[in-house]
C-alpha cells in the first residue's frame, strides 16, 4: 500500500499527502508504475517467494562461512553451494548470468579482489580476507 510520504500514484513528483490523499491509486497502478518507472509491482505471494529466497540465501551463506578456512579452496565453496542450492531445489542466481555468463553459482573475492572473484583452485590461507556473495 501507498504510504502518506511516497511519491504520488499520479507522477506528480509531489508527495501523496500533499496531492492525493485519500483518494486510493487507480487499480492499474501496476500498469502505471511498470510504463512509467519500469518497476513490477509484486502481489503476497511474489513477495513471500522473495523472502523465502532471501532466508535460502542467508542461510547457504552461513554455511559457507563456517566452511571458509585456511586449506580450503573457493571451488570448494562454490560446489557446496551448488550442493545446498540443489537440496532446497533452488537455482543460484550468478550461475550463468550476463554475457558472457558468469561461469559460478558464488562470486569469492579474495583480498584485494574489489567484487565478482571466481571460485577456483585458489586454496584459502590464514588471514585472507574473503568476500563471498549467495544470490
Amino acid at each position: 500500500m501507498i504510504s502518506r510520504n511516497d511519491p504520488c500514484w499520479c507522477g506528480s513528483n509531489q508527495k501523496y499527502k500533499k496531492c492525493h490523499y485519500p483518494a486510493l491509486p487507480p487499480s492499474d497502478l501496476k500498469n502505471n508504475y511498470f510504463k512509467q518507472y519500469g518497476i513490477l509491482v509484486k502481489n503476497d505471494e511474489q513477495i513471500e517467494g522473495i523472502r523465502q529466497a532471501g532466508h535460502l540465501a542467508s542461510n547457504i551463506l552461513m554455511q559457507l562461512v563456517k566452511t571458509a578456512k585456511a586449506g580450503v579452496t573457493t571451488q570448494h565453496l562454490d560446489d557446496l553451494s551448488t550442493e545446498l542450492h540443489k537440496k532446497a531445489g533452488a537455482t543460484p542466481a550468478a550461475l550463468n548470468y550476463g554475457h558472457p555468463p558468469f561461469p559460478k553459482g558464488i562470486c569469492t573475492s579474495i583480498n584485494e579482489v574489489i567484487c565478482h572473484g571466481i571460485p577456483g583452485p585458489y586454496v584459502l590461507k590464514e588471514g585472507d580476507i574473503v568476500n563471498i556473495d549467495v544470490t
